[in-house]
C-alpha cells in the first residue's frame, strides 16, 4: 500500500490494526505493513473477518 494520494481510486485490502482516536486508525496490510489512515480512506469489505478461510 503507497502512501494516500488524492483522487487514487485503487483500493487495497488491509484489516484495522488499531483506533488512534475518532477520526485516525492504524491499518495492517497482508505483508505486514502498518499505515494510518483517516476513517474516510476506509472502505468497510464485504467480507467477514471473523471467517476462518478454507485451507
Amino acid at each position: 500500500m503507497k502512501p494516500y494520494q488524492l483522487g487514487s481510486k485503487v483500493w487495497k485490502k488491509a484489516t484495522v490494526a488499531s483506533r488512534l482516536d475518532e477520526r485516525p486508525y492504524v491499518v495492517e496490510t497482508a505483508n505486514g505493513k502498518t499505515y494510518r489512515r483517516n476513517r474516510f480512506q476506509l472502505k468497510k469489505s464485504k467480507e467477514n473477518a471473523d471467517t476462518p478461510e478454507p485451507e
